[in-house]
């Protein structure tokens, strides 16, 4: 029994050790140490202000912004221009309420829907500016062909996203089919009364 005993305290003591040594070894990207020394630095910070210097205090901040990326929006308003990064994050919470998002595949999807979106009304605003402007020239065909290439992408990755968002929070269809065959096809009628065809 004692032996028993002993050798069970070895095996969490090995495991014990082995978390440790997993900790010291993790990478400085992983999630857990990011956080870990975001706290570490804050606490450092709150006790005396001047012991963080500026650079060390973006760095860690960036980086913990970046982790919890999915809930702040972050990575989204890093991915636009200063101008509209208000305008994404606002549209990706408003998309987020109506659709009642919950996980993480669907918070992702919310931001590409806001990133294509801010976009196109990006693209758009380089396209006016170009036909304001009055007169051609080859350099500025180029750019306005350029533009409106990256415009119809744009557009085309927002209405698949935002389709494919609304897909994803539709409730399942129930079909009842009580028969030994059944071929569904798009657009197919189900009848009610599998022998009114039998009729006459």
């Amino acid at each position: 029994m004692t032996k028993e005993i002993e050798h069970k305290k070895q095996e969490m003591w090995d495991r014990i050790e082995k978390r440790k040594l997993a900790k010291m070894l993790s990478s400085s990207s992983h999630p857990e140490q990011v956080i870990g020394k975001f706290k570490e630095m804050l606490k450092k910070y709150n006790k005396d202000a001047k012991a963080v210097s500026d650079k060390e205090f973006d760095d860690k901040f960036v980086k913990a912004a970046m982790t919890l990326g999915l809930e702040t929006h972050f990575p989204l308003a890093h991915a636009t221009r200063s101008l509209t990064q208000p305008l994404a994050i606002e549209f990706a919470n408003s998309l987020s309420k109506e659709f009642k998002v919950s996980n993480s595949a669907e918070k992702a999807l919310v931001q590409i829907v806001a990133n294509s979106y801010v976009r196109v009304m990006n693209l758009s605003s380089q396209l006016n500016d170009v036909l304001h402007l009055g007169h051609a020239t080859n350099n500025l065909n180029g750019f306005y062909a350029a533009v409106s290439k990256d415009l119809d992408r744009a557009h085309r990755q927002f209405v698949s996203s935002l389709t494919l968002l609304r897909e994803l929070k539709m409730p399942p269809i129930k079909v009842n089919v009580h028969t030994k065959a059944a071929f569904i096809a798009q657009n197919q009628q189900l009848n009610n009364n599998p022998y009114e065809n039998d009729k006459g």
